[in-house]
């Protein structure tokens, strides 16, 4: 469901994109300094923000990311070498005996 969402997300995106790269096909220029200028179609210069704006988001995420795979990789190694079944599990002196107790009184049929 998910992957729908997105997809459809997309979708819309592109066709966004592309309807105003139809509608807007003069060209604009953009003043970034007194002395530097952009002259391009207003699409182009869209299509730069939108994808500066990508980018940004990406580089934003990124940390977090590789820090989220990181545990992973780290739980599934811990999961690998762990023991499995009830002696997984720590117990305290007090707790061992009474499990003793427990399994000799399930032995022994009581």
């Amino acid at each position: 469901m998910l992957r729908l969402l997105t997809n459809a997300l997309w979708v819309a995106v592109f066709l966004f994109m592309f309807w105003v790269a139809l509608k807007n096909s003069d060209t604009a220029t953009l003043r970034l300094t007194e002395t530097a200028s952009l002259t391009a179609p207003l699409i182009v210069i869209v299509l730069i923000a939108f994808g500066a704006g990508v980018l940004t988001a990406l580089l934003a995420t990124a940390p977090r990311l590789f820090r989220l795979n990181r545990e992973l990789r780290n739980a599934r190694g811990a999961a690998r070498v762990a023991p499995t079944g009830a002696q997984a599990t720590p117990r305290s002196p007090a707790a061992a005996a009474a499990a003793r107790a427990d399994d000799d009184a399930q032995r022994a049929g009581a």
